[in-house]
């Protein structure tokens, strides 16, 4: 069996589970509910029929099955050659028109056009200038507590001057010109593959924001059709594994905050599944969060486990030898350590239920967020208040980043994004993270003129 068809089976496999899981649990539930409903009891007789069913016997063997794949698969976020090649041919551009065309038209078409790609050229240059300029002015005490907001990118979604947001360019870009710290979003596939994307499906950011395969659910594509899926900028999303990959090679400066969408805590368990894997990436993320609480602190007990080598059987499969541990958790327990796990928390009452909200008058329902019963999380990314450069703002900001560690993001065009704002949240206040989209007037020549 071959690498694609094994994938199809997890799905598949998954699939399965999930059916016999929901039903086994909502009959459970009915039997349940009709027990408390009337004095007749049916739980005594029903409830053994129930869990010596096939249906219910065998969320087991699948739940094995399913571990014993991603076992196999140990390289489950590894590029396959053999999906590359199958869309060789299909990502072929149609140039048929052009040459239908006369060949004076198509002289001036094309000088037309190598004159707007110089044009291009020159100005995306100027950008990373720029870039590589202000950070340079920047003393590196500061810079390091600097977040390139989905990497270097134009918040408007364009992708002319800049990289476009979460491509491996807009990471690189950033840490190549001394950024240290890159925030990004990720979303597992069907086949169980973490890629970068901030919203549910690409149709967004997609070349053909029409076609079916851009307006369907991250969730729902396979490795292989998002392989088909071409951006703005030309190529793929990019896999977590990719940019860990980059970073990697950059050097140990090169970090990623990585944010877990909420209601996904499957992508949570595949994201530690990951680190265990290549334990030689774990330096290179800095931080974890989500604005889902129990997700966060389900992680926090997947990755503990992990560092602690605690044995855990994974398969009785001859096709692993018997092993009765996860080779992984070993390499982990052998010298790494877990990121930092933060809440991610709104300032105003929140228009989703699964957010959770808090602000610079009152910081303490952190507390009980943040610790629970054999559980405890790092710190807490909150939303920008005016109030927070404010003396009495300022001192709970304070008091709250002597007691965690503590990151603030913004709204583009709504929240000051600027370097003067970030230093003085990171002097005054202890911030140890400050989002930004690095506009161009992130850093002005005034903002020094009193240093």
């Amino acid at each position: 069996m071959g690498v694609t068809a094994s994938r199809d089976l997890l799905c598949f496999l998954k699939g399965i589970y999930s059916t016999a899981s929901v039903n086994s649990e909502g009959l459970r539930k009915l039997v349940k509910k009709f027990d408390k409903q009337g004095p007749a009891s049916l739980s005594s007789s029903l409830l053994p029929e129930l869990y010596s069913s096939n249906f219910h016997m065998g969320l087991d063997a699948l739940d094995m099955a399913i571990e014993t794949l991603r076992e196999l698969l140990d390289d489950l976020d590894e590029c396959d050659n053999e999906l590359y090649d199958h869309f060789k041919e299909e990502k072929k551009l149609n140039l048929v028109h052009f040459s239908r065309l006369d060949r004076p038209t198509q002289m001036i078409m094309r000088n037309e056009s190598y004159e707007t790609e110089e044009i291009i050229i020159g100005k995306r240059a100027n950008e990373m200038l720029w870039l590589r300029d202000m950070i340079r002015q920047i003393p590196e005490d500061d810079i390091k507590h600097a977040v390139a907001h989905r990497g270097f990118h134009n918040p408007k979604g364009r992708s002319d001057l800049r990289p476009l947001e979460n491509s491996l360019a807009a990471f690189e870009a950033a840490w190549t010109n001394g950024i240290h710290l890159c925030e990004c979003d990720v979303a597992l596939t069907k086949d169980e593959k973490l890629v970068l994307a901030h919203d549910s499906d690409f149709s967004r950011l997609s070349l053909d924001p029409s076609s079916d395969t851009s307006n369907r659910k991250v969730s729902e594509l396979t490795f292989k059709e998002l392989i088909a899926l071409t951006l703005k900028n030309g190529v793929r999303a990019p896999l977590l594994l990719d940019v860990l990959r980059s970073a990697h090679t950059i050097g140990p400066e090169a970090k990623l905050i990585i944010e877990i969408k909420p209601g996904n805590n499957q992508a949570a368990m595949a994201l530690a599944r990951l680190l265990a894997r290549h334990p030689e990436y774990i330096t290179h993320v800095a931080v974890i969060m989500s604005f889902d609480l129990w997700a966060m602190h389900e992680l926090r007990g997947a990755l503990g486990k992990m560092l602690s080598g605690e044995p855990r059987r994974i398969s009785s499969s001859p096709m692993l030898n018997g092993d009765t541990f996860d080779r992984h958790s070993f390499h982990l327990s052998m010298g790494g350590t877990i990121p930092k796990l933060m809440l991610l928390t709104v300032a105003h009452v929140p228009a989703d239920n699964y957010e959770l909200w808090v602000d610079c008058n009152d910081y303490s329902p952190i507390d009980g967020w943040l610790q629970t019963d054999g559980s405890c999380l790092d710190g807490v990314y909150v939303r920008f208040e005016p109030e927070m450069l404010e003396p009495d703002g300022a001192a709970e900001l304070k008091a709250l980043c002597k007691k965690y560690t503590v990151g603030v993001w913004g709204v583009v065009n709504k929240d000051p994004d600027d370097y003067e704002t970030m230093r003085y949240l990171v002097k005054e206040c202890g911030v140890s993270y400050f989002n930004t989209d690095l506009p161009r007037t992130f850093l002005t020549d005034s903002q020094f003129e009193d240093d």
